[in-house]
């Protein structure tokens, strides 16, 4: 016993990368060490969870690497007091029963989840300890394993229709992400708009999710934010928390990936279980507006150093207003009575250089690979906004957007 703490010790110090490369033996070592209720095994399950998200992140997570997670999986809910780790390992069986591409993966890590959240331990050892004949059908054999899953009716989503969560946003933030690990470019404006294509601009958004006080339900398990899709963006991704209690609240967060520079209303909705049934409750619509959009010019990526800022701007202006270009840019102008002052601060973080000339320069990104330059000039009591873009069908949105800065 004491060589076997010794050497699950051992193997919680490696880091997942080396574990990965030999996970087929020193998973072992957890799958003998689960067997043993004297060793706790929770450390165990929190450094598994750590492990499939980088197997996931390594594209290693496939049906042999799921099978020896799942074998600990099942050695602990044979041997061990489940109450001890129920946190944590439904933590570890729901994420893989979600996120593992291979099916058979996922059914048993649904299964074993089922197993921890609906019965008792006795139950879970002895339905996880019989051997099932060769041949024989084991489908009644599961049926009967859980309270009410001999009920011959379907299973039906139960729609609320006063939601029993808010919604609410936090934060968003541009992710700009690359295959390459440095980006060169050359004087050539066109070796840039090459590279910018290359590069994939996500927005992630952080929002809070709470159970409201009016709830219902006690506890609530599987819980899932569900958008619809948008035909200007990509599909996103269903969020995914393991539990809540009534009156708690928890961060998640979704990724956008627009296929074109335009603001979007999605339909949200939760999936969750409650008392033994499936249940669906509306979410506010989850908005991507037109100002989520315009994102600051990531200089430091493409590495232009601020003194060669303004030469860059240029080219890019002449690119876009280039009437012998083919390419979709437009030139346009606004005049607007909003100050100065207000513009300066709102674009502060567009700034492309210091004023040259009472001129003020700006430039943004929108994704999925777009730009929009103003230059702004003082006309008496009016500010006179020269506008230059790579995509025309922008500018009505432009335009609205200018007149809310009046406001």
């Amino acid at each position: 016993m004491d060589i076997l703490s010794t050497l699950h010790k051992s193997v919680l110090s490696i880091s997942y990368e080396d574990v990965l490369n030999q996970y087929g033996f020193y998973l072992q070592v957890f799958q003998t060490s689960a067997k043993e209720p004297e060793l706790n095994q929770q450390s165990s399950v929190v450094y598994l969870q750590g492990l499939v998200k980088c197997s996931l992140y390594n594209d290693l997570c496939g049906w042999y690497f799921g099978n020896a997670v799942l074998t600990v999986c099942r050695n602990i809910l044979s041997h061990q007091d489940t109450e001890t780790l129920f946190t944590e390992l439904g933590e570890l069986l729901y994420e893989m029963s979600i996120v593992c591409d291979d099916t058979d993966i996922q059914d048993r890590a649904r299964f074993y989840y089922a197993l921890l959240t609906n019965a008792a331990d006795n139950k879970i050892n002895s339905v996880l300890q019989e051997s099932v004949p060769d041949g024989k059908f084991t489908g009644q054999n599961f049926s009967s394993l859980l309270p009410g899953s001999m009920n011959e009716k379907k299973a039906s989503i139960n729609y609320l229709t006063q939601p029993i969560f808010s919604w609410e946003r936090l934060r968003i933030k541009p992710v700009f992400t690359t295959k390459d690990e440095q980006v060169s470019l050359t004087d050539n404006i066109e070796d840039y708009l090459n590279i910018l294509k290359k590069i994939t601009i996500q927005l992630e958004a952080t929002y809070k999710l709470s159970v409201v006080k009016e709830s219902k339900f006690n506890d609530i398990y599987g819980v899932s934010v569900k958008l619809d899709d948008n035909n200007v963006f990509k599909p996103v991704k269903d969020c995914h928390v393991i539990s809540m209690a009534k009156s708690d609240s928890t961060e998640v967060t979704l990724t956008f990936e627009p296929l074109e520079p335009k603001p979007a209303t999605f339909s949200t909705s939760v999936l969750l279980t409650a008392e033994g049934e499936t249940y669906s409750s509306p979410l506010p619509s989850t908005d991507i507006n037109f100002t989520d959009l315009l994102l600051q010019f990531p200089w430091q990526l493409f590495n232009i150093q601020s003194e060669s800022r303004y030469e860059f701007w240029c080219k890019l202006w002449n690119k876009f207003t280039d009437d012998s270009d083919d390419a979709s840019g437009v030139e346009s102008h606004k005049t607007s009575s909003c100050s100065l002052n207000r513009i300066q601060m709102l674009w502060e973080s567009f700034r492309v250089d210091e004023d040259r000339k009472d001129t003020s320069r700006y430039l943004m990104i929108l994704p999925p690979s777009f730009h929009i330059l103003f230059q702004v000039k003082t006309r008496k009591q009016n500010l006179v906004i020269s506008i230059a873009t790579d995509h025309w069908p922008l500018l009505p949105l432009i335009n609205n957007y200018l007149n809310t800065l009046n406001s």
